[in-house]
Formats: structure tokens, sequence, C-alpha cells
């Protein structure tokens, strides 16, 4: 029987952003690549920069090496934190102390029904 939720657009997509957030480091990974990428970017925007001034003569304004230096430190920020967030992620991880691994059966004795 279909019928309508009561959930709305909003709450879905807040408690799918929950469920992506909570159980997988990928967003961390994600951010940590986003920030290598920036960095690749700025540094090719110095290279082209520096091209144009040496071959060309063209003077640089200030605007084009101002906008690679703050997507040089904005890349670098986002890698930090990518990387820091990775570590948080890791030591949560180990401090909740789950198993590695799971068994499935086993046909040892618990030590409860031992008893």
């Amino acid at each position: 029987m279909a019928g309508e939720t009561k959930w709305s657009f909003w709450s879905l997509l807040l408690y799918s952003i929950d469920g992506i957030v909570a159980f997988s480091t990928a967003p961390l990974s994600l951010a940590a690549l986003t920030g290598i990428v920036f960095c690749l970017i700025a540094i090719m925007g110095f290279i082209v920069i520096l091209v144009k001034t040496l071959v060309w003569g063209d003077p640089v304004g200030g605007w084009p090496s101002l906008a690679c230096l703050i997507t040089l430190f904005g890349g670098m920020q986002l890698l930090c934190l990518g990387i820091i967030g990775e570590y948080l992620a890791k030591a949560y991880l180990e401090a909740k102390h789950r198993p590695i691994y799971i068994i499935r059966e086993s046909n040892e004795e618990s030590d409860d029904t031992a008893q």
C-alpha cells in the first residue's frame, strides 16, 4: 500500500548526510583530495604567470597572483583539515573497541554456557 510519508525532503537530506558522515571516513578523504587539487591548480597558475612574465614580458596585475595565493592557502588548509580529520577518525574508530572481524559461527562454547 503506497501512502504518503511524514518525512520531508530536508529531513531525508539531513538523515542521509548523518548516515554518510557517521559511518564513513570518505568525506575526510574527499576534503584532503580537494585540498591537493586546489594546491595543484594554484601551482599551475603560478607557473602560467611566471611564463607569461618571463617569455612575453607581459606585466602581470596584482589580482592573478593574489587569486593563486588564496587558492594555494585554501588548498593547504583543506589538505591539513583532511589529514587531521583522518587521524581523529582513526582514533575514534579505535576507541570504540569494535572487533576487526565478526565470527559468524563457532564450534566453541561461550563462557556463559560453560558455567
